[in-house]
């Protein structure tokens, strides 16, 4: 006779234990996500070191710093860059593909629905079946892995900003640069073609006076190197504005430069000086500096994802299957397939691969911010360089300008001299020359003036930003 043994009735909890069971694991789905970011503090000093404080200076307006300049044409020629500009233009494009990838990444995490139909029937069957479908699924993305993804796609978007301000401060500046450069390159053209007529002035007075005798043996020669030195320079300083005016127009998107360019114009005036914004705005306005702040987010946001790795991955499904069975003419009684439940991934066993991969991501989220440090480092670094360069410029640009000031009067006396009796023509042609040269100095330390400051509101990272906020 066989005895069986009596069977233990399985315990029923009760309701409310059932779901104080379940609120740890749910409370655990909820609660992990992206791990915060280490620390990225890096000190800064409390003022720009190596740059003289100028009294009463204005705060610069870094959006539109080159309109201190005062030139219609140069405000015209960095608004249409900005608009035309093919790198620019790039990283825009890229920067919307970021963002429509971060609505598809959101669009992953919401329920979705799907119609599907079977294939057709081999013609050497006796029978077919007409079938048609639903599927719906929802990933929940538990433990970290939606709030990874959704950080992660939000890093992206943020970088791809960062590179379109980054971009639209390099155009900028080399607007700026390259317009500085064009008028330069106008005034020393036209400042070598006065040198050129002086030189043939004192090459036929030599000649007058060799004719008279007087003239001490070797002048001429002497006086006709000088000029073929001077006719051995413009074709350089000719073609200079050209080539600046190429510049322009690839910078601008185009193929050749506006005609108009061309035109002599007058060098732009420095403008006054202004007060370097604080150390610690360069965090905000320097895109180098954000976008390297948006690696760390990412670095931050692919960690937490390799964290999710390590948990059940989990997701609710359903499918709803229509299906009638064809046999020769006669369609059969359809029947209909409901099916509805959770569909879980376990990892069990992979060797520590999961694990290698949250140790290697960690180490790749400890590079970003050592990077991130360093950006501020060099950052801060080409602002006090260029800072100090832009003091040293417009130091020795204010010495040459008060020469210049002087110059006319001292020509001017050597003239009355010449009418008195007391100078020569050649005493007169030594003074112009000098002017001349005195002339040439001040164009190159004005540029110069000019493109220290355009390098230091490029180093600030100056022009409008795109509006992306920072990294949480």
């Amino acid at each position: 006779m066989t005895h069986r043994r009596p069977q233990t009735p399985r315990p029923r909890w009760p309701p409310g234990l059932r779901r104080a069971a379940l609120a740890p694991l749910l409370l655990l789905a909820a609660c992990a996500a992206v791990p915060p970011p280490p620390s990225r503090d890096v000190p800064l000093p409390a003022h720009w070191h190596g740059a003289a404080e100028a009294p009463g200076a204005v705060q610069p307006d870094l959006a539109a710093w080159w309109r201190a300049f005062g030139d219609p044409r140069l405000d015209a020629l960095v608004d249409a860059a900005q608009a035309q500009n093919l790198g620019v233009a790039e990283a825009r494009h890229r920067l919307e593909a970021a963002r429509s990838q971060a609505s598809s990444t959101r669009l992953r995490y919401v329920p979705n629905l799907s119609a599907r139909t079977v294939s057709a029937a081999n013609v050497e069957s006796t029978a077919s079946y007409f079938q048609v479908g639903f599927d719906a699924s929802w990933e929940l993305g538990l433990f970290g892995r939606r709030r990874g993804d959704l950080a992660l796609a939000g890093a992206d978007v943020g970088a791809a900003a960062a590179e379109v301000d980054a971009a639209r401060v390099s155009v900028v500046a080399e607007v700026a640069r390259t317009y500085l450069e064009l008028r330069a390159a106008q005034a020393r053209l036209a400042l070598q073609q006065r040198q050129r007529a002086l030189a043939e002035a004192d090459l036929a007075r030599a000649r007058r006076l060799q004719a008279l005798g007087l003239a001490a043996v070797g002048d001429v020669d002497k006086a006709q190197a000088a000029l073929r030195a001077e006719q051995a320079r413009a074709p350089a300083l000719a073609a200079a504005p050209i080539l600046q005016a190429q510049a322009l127009a690839q910078l601008l998107g185009r193929s050749e430069p506006d005609p108009s360019w061309l035109e002599p114009s007058p060098l732009c005036a420095l403008p006054p000086p202004a007060a370097a914004p604080l150390p610690a705005q360069l965090l905000r306005t320097r895109p180098e500096i954000r976008r390297a702040e948006w690696a760390v987010a990412r670095a931050a946001s692919e960690l937490g994802i390799a964290r999710s790795e390590l948990w059940p991955q989990l997701s609710l499904g359903g499918s709803l299957t229509y299906a009638s069975k064809i046999d020769g003419d006669e369609l059969l009684k359809p029947t209909s397939i409901l099916s509805l439940g959770p569909m879980i991934t376990a990892p069990l066993l992979d060797w520590g691969q999961r694990r290698a991969s949250v140790l290697a991501h960690g180490e790749l989220l400890a590079a970003a911010v050592t990077r991130y440090r360093a950006a501020v480092v060099e950052g801060a670094a080409e602002v006090q360089n260029g800072l100090a360069a832009l003091a040293a410029a417009r130091a020795r640009y204010e010495a040459l300008e008060a020469q210049a000031r002087e110059a006319p009067q001292r020509l001017e006396r050597t003239r009355r001299l010449q009418v008195l009796g007391l100078a020569d023509a050649a005493d007169l042609a030594v003074a112009e020359r000098s002017e001349v040269d005195l002339e040439f100095e001040r164009v190159d330390a004005q540029v110069s003036a000019g493109l220290a400051l355009v390098a230091v509101y490029k180093a600030l990272g100056g022009a409008a930003p795109t509006g992306e906020g920072a990294p949480p």
